[in-house]
């Protein structure tokens, strides 16, 4: 049983951690990033920043490891840019990155386990399963590193909106708008009361667009703002043609057809004296 001073060590912060913290806000910044392929962009960000730092930490072995995971996120697919540079290592198809990252990180999650870099493994493996469509998958990650993690732990808002991505991928709408609302806790009040009001949209609430409106005007000058404007401006769009559905041609296009040739056009019947 680990003594009350290692419990304590195993929770404080390590240095992994805290050169990680310049990316933690780089991540609220780009939120959307979480939800699509950016989440590998965050990942290389951590990478190259923190794997020379994290070797030098309180735990070598778990850093190494950890820091090798990562490396693995910054090598490139064959066909990428960069991947014809001499000396890179490259991976074969997108699959077979896909399967390295996961064995890399699922070997620190399990033989680390208590440890930071045990967390931000699994952290890791949510944000991978979420970008791969396997929401359950990423929802049960992600909740198993929110509940170990405590709150100097710097992934805990890229985590916190990712398992609301991963709630609302599986169309669990009401979890996913309690996850989303937990993001003012983790710091970031503006991405919650956004994700709120673009939820809000999503459902067709009467006043989502009155949700909308006082989050670009709260947070004029925050990405969540400009998230909130970009979506005012798709909801005015016209929605798309449902699918083998020919689009109806604008109204100034439509034109009474031309008489055939050499034929005068059909005069409308008189009235009846």
């Amino acid at each position: 049983m680990a003594t009350k001073a290692e419990r304590k060590e195993m929770r404080q912060p390590d240095e992994f951690q805290v050169q990680a913290s310049r990316v933690l806000q780089w991540m609220i910044d780009h939120r959307g990033a979480l939800i699509g392929a950016g989440v590998a962009v965050c990942a290389v960000v951590i990478g190259v920043w923190g794997m020379g730092e994290y070797q030098a930490s309180q735990d070598a072995k778990a850093g190494g490891d950890l820091s090798a995971a990562l490396a693995l996120v910054a090598r490139p697919v064959m066909g990428e840019p960069g991947s014809t540079q001499p000396g890179v290592e490259t991976f074969a198809t997108d699959e077979a990155k896909t399967q390295a990252l996961t064995a890399a990180f699922e070997k620190v999650r399990t033989e680390h386990a208590g440890r930071a870099a045990a967390r931000t493994a699994a952290a890791q493996l949510g944000f991978l399963k979420l970008k791969h469509g396997d929401a359950a998958g990423a929802q049960a990650l992600l909740q198993e590193y929110l509940a170990q993690s405590g709150k100097e732990d710097l992934l805990r808002a890229a985590a916190q909106a990712a398992l609301g991505a991963a709630l609302e991928n599986q169309g669990k709408l009401e979890e996913a708008a309690q996850a989303y609302a937990r993001l003012a806790e983790e710091g970031a009040p503006g991405d919650a009361a956004y994700q709120s009001a673009r939820l809000a949209l999503v459902e067709k609430k009467p006043d989502a667009r009155d949700q909308l409106e006082k989050v670009a005007k709260d947070y004029a000058k925050d990405p969540a703002g400009a998230d909130a404007r970009r979506s005012l401006e798709l909801a005015d769009l016209p929605p798309p043609p449902a699918p083998g559905a020919i689009a109806a041609p604008p109204p100034e296009a439509v034109k009474a057809p031309a008489p055939a040739k050499g034929k005068a056009p059909a005069k409308a019947p008189s009235k009846s004296k």
